[in-house]
């Protein structure tokens, strides 16, 4: 009989204990964080990564992780190419043309970009104050420097008067100062005032 300690508070050692060393998917874990991330932060861009860690996953044990990855990449890759879709067609065009002027003009095309956002908020803020949108950019109130772009060349304001709707258009010359169609353009539009 093996001797017997001394203080019966003191821990008993067992060696026979099984390992707890569980298999683990670290992959598929990865990929389950990156659909997640995907979805709660970018709008579904980094689903297809966590989809594709996934599916690579599910041939590994335990598949928990994968799984809830595959399904999450899933629903995000579908949405995260909706938001893709909605972006292109409503505001790719826009972001293309201000990304070239960016890209293309350096420190004039963000100071161009800068203006011309500017000069969109003002004219939104004057329709809804006045009930229609301004004339010409002179009753915006701005800074006469606000009112030209990057290369000093001043804004071009048009405003189509239609029966129903009213819609104007902001172009930049850009950096040769030629109205192209290819120049950065803000778009919008309003409903007509009411006729006295």
């Amino acid at each position: 009989m093996p001797p017997m300690s001394q203080n019966p508070n003191a821990p008993v050692f067992v060696s026979n204990l099984p390992p707890t060393d569980a298999p683990s998917n670290t992959l598929g874990l990865a990929g389950f964080i990156t659909s997640l991330v995907g979805i709660a932060f970018t709008g579904g861009v980094l689903c297809p990564v966590g989809l594709i860690l996934s599916l690579i996953a599910l041939s590994r044990r335990p598949r928990g992780f994968a799984v809830a990855g595959v399904v999450l990449g899933a629903l995000g890759s579908c949405g995260g190419c909706l938001v893709l879709a909605l972006f292109t067609l409503v505001g790719g065009a826009a972001l293309l043309g201000a990304l070239a002027v960016v890209v293309t003009g350096g420190t004039q095309g963000l100071e161009t970009l800068d203006h011309m956002m500017q000069v969109d908020v003002a004219i939104e803020a004057y329709e809804r104050k006045h009930g229609e949108l301004p004339a010409e950019l002179s009753q915006l109130g701005l800074p006469e420097g606000i009112l030209k772009d990057g290369w000093g060349h001043p804004l071009e304001y048009r405003l189509d008067r239609g029966v129903a709707r009213w819609n104007w258009k902001l172009r930049t010359p850009g950096p040769d100062g030629v109205l192209q169609d290819s120049d950065l353009t803000f778009e919008g539009d309003a409903p007509a005032p009411a006729q006295p």
